[in-house]
């Protein structure tokens, strides 16, 4: 079930790119990038944080609740295959206590397959029978079905585990019920934990990283998710 709230503008991130800054340059410090280098997450990291959206930030509408038959695919429910889908995060670095907003977009190439683009890199996933693969290196971003407890390979020094299930929790995007986490432990650059909670019918909307040496705890929670709208160009009359 979701409860959401209304959608916003991204102000800090529109303000990044006016100042000719990539919105991922508000992150402070680069202590999730070297956890995540070379994990299963490390498609969705770049420039210190989760991937930043292409182009200028932009007000988005939330999609209407799925309806119909089941999607083909587990995979598909924990992370929508819904095309041109923009996700804008919170972030905060708990040591230090600063914040700011990173940018994901999700381009759906094929039946069962998506594109999760950033502007240094495009990161393909595959949807099957088994979870959501990575194309490039044949490991599992989710492994399905999302049993308590089970365990899979997710990268070099890297396995991944199912926590906790049926979790709610509420964000600036709304209200959210049976939710997953997942568990990813890293021995290698960073020994530490990633746990991502991914919520039925719209993605990831919570990321918490945590290691000891060196110190690191952030968090990133969803702000607003749905289609682009082209603020420049919508409603807009010619001048007379």
């Amino acid at each position: 079930m979701i409860t959401r709230g209304g959608s916003r503008p991204q102000a800090i991130a529109s303000a990044a790119l006016v100042a000719g800054r990539s919105p991922a340059t508000l992150v402070a410090g680069r202590s999730l990038a070297a956890l995540v280098a070379a994990s299963s997450l490390a498609a969705l990291v770049a420039g210190g944080g989760l991937v930043a959206g292409c182009g200028p930030a932009a007000p988005v509408a939330a999609p209407a609740p799925a309806h119909g038959p089941p999607p083909r695919y587990e995979a598909m429910r924990w992370m929508p295959p819904t095309d041109d889908v923009v996700y804008a995060y919170r972030t905060e670095n708990r040591t230090d206590g600063t914040t700011g907003v990173l940018m994901m977009r999700v381009r759906r190439v094929g039946e069962d397959q998506i594109d999760l683009v950033s502007p240094s890199r495009t990161e393909p996933l595959r949807y099957t029978d088994q979870g959501l693969l990575r194309n490039r290196t044949g490991m599992f971003l989710l492994r399905t079905p999302l049993t308590p407890g089970a365990r899979w390979p997710s990268g070099l020094g890297a396995n991944s585990r199912v926590g906790k299930l049926d979790v709610s929790l509420k964000t600036e995007a709304g209200a959210f019920d049976g939710c997953a986490e997942i568990i990813e432990e890293r021995n290698t650059p960073v020994r530490g934990t990633i746990t991502t909670t991914y919520c039925p019918e719209v993605g990831m909307v919570r990321v918490e990283t945590h290691a000891d040496e060196p110190l690191i705890d952030e968090r990133l929670e969803l702000r607003s998710f749905g289609k682009p709208v082209d603020i420049m160009n919508k409603g807009t009359t010619p001048a007379q």
